[in-house]
């Protein structure tokens, strides 16, 4: 009996090892099923840039879906490299007169007047938005193909603290890069943005 006891015993322990075995891979399959859905969902989640046209026909600029914000078509604004503000007397004494914020509101693409500086936040969703193209971009569609080329060399924000301002450093393969400068000493580039628009048709 106790022969037999000692077999039964043993039979029912390899039977809960391999209830236990059942079990965590069902628990695996559980958490990778629910990886994949949240990545699903991410995914599903994540924006895009749409092209955007006025009311004439005339391609101008993409659209972040996640930002509402419509981003200068490359090509169609000023490239000059600027300092961010230059210190200046105003009005007896001395104060920060802007220089990249001035060139960005210039830009008229589409006709519209409403152009600015972009915030870090707007370049972060931006940069994760674009498929950089390796060499020059022969095809527009889809709008998140950039020539690699733009993410050269960083472009200014509207941030700033103090003495310094922020720029953001397209990246090809992860987030922009924010990097803080000299407001009145260092000189680089400006990628003009509007909105969040609304509006399509420019105004008269």
């Amino acid at each position: 009996m106790k022969r037999w006891g000692v077999i039964w015993c043993l039979g029912r322990v390899k039977e809960e090892e391999k209830m236990l075995r059942r079990g965590w891979l069902m628990i695996g399959r559980a958490l990778a099923l629910g990886v994949a859905a949240l990545a699903f969902q991410a995914s599903a989640a994540a924006g895009s840039l749409s092209a955007e046209f006025t009311c004439s026909g005339e391609f101008y600029g993409y659209r972040d879906t996640d930002t509402g914000v419509v981003w200068a078509a490359p090509g169609t604004f000023n490239q000059k490299t600027v300092r961010h503000d230059s210190m200046e007397m105003v009005k007896g004494s001395m104060a920060w007169v802007g220089v990249a914020e001035p060139l960005a509101s210039t830009h008229r693409g589409g006709g519209f007047v409403d152009w600015r500086l972009p915030t870090m936040a707007e370049w972060t969703s931006f940069n994760r938005n674009i498929s950089w193209c390796s060499d020059v971009c022969t095809l527009v569609y889809p709008p998140q193909q950039l020539p690699s080329t733009l993410a050269s060399e960083p472009y200014w924000t509207s941030e700033v603290s103090s003495a310094m301002a922020a720029a953001a450093w397209p990246q090809t393969s992860k987030d922009a890069l924010k990097m803080w400068y000299s407001r009145g000493g260092t000189s680089t580039k400006v990628w003009p943005v509007r909105g969040p628009a609304q509006a399509t048709c420019p105004a008269n």
